[in-house]
């Protein structure tokens, strides 16, 4: 891993790809940035993108297989600080979810409002 994080902040650090996925796919290492207000992830996009790395959103309900792939020069950004695990109901039957809330956080709030029917799509990319 000679060459990585040269040129990037303490806040980024060098992980397996088993510590961030549910089946531990992927053999190639990558570097993560663990986000946890706006005002960071701002900053972070800003200044990785300058740099010319690749940024990669993560939040904590992502369907999302590691690679074998080099990935020095993309830069992993996780969603995890209190700002993105926010569940409100902005009117009735809408509600707004951060990009830290899990699958099963939002399908068990959506029912506290009173929304139902939507379990089964718990874990379909792209329907949260």
């Amino acid at each position: 891993m000679d060459g990585w994080k040269k040129d990037l902040p303490d806040s980024v650090r060098c992980v397996s790809w088993d510590s961030l996925t549910s089946l531990g796919s992927g053999t190639a290492p990558c570097q993560l940035c663990e986000i946890t207000d706006v005002e960071q992830a701002l900053f972070c996009v800003r200044d990785f993108l300058k740099r010319g790395y690749r940024v990669v959103p993560l939040g904590r309900g992502f369907n999302f297989a590691g690679s074998d792939e080099d990935l020095s020069h993309t830069v992993f950004l996780k969603l995890s600080g209190v700002e993105f695990t926010e569940l409100k109901e902005l009117a009735p039957g809408v509600i707004f979810a951060g990009g830290a809330c899990s699958p099963g956080q939002i399908v068990d709030f959506a029912l506290s409002c009173g929304l139902g029917g939507c379990s089964g799509l718990c874990g379909i990319p792209g329907t949260l």
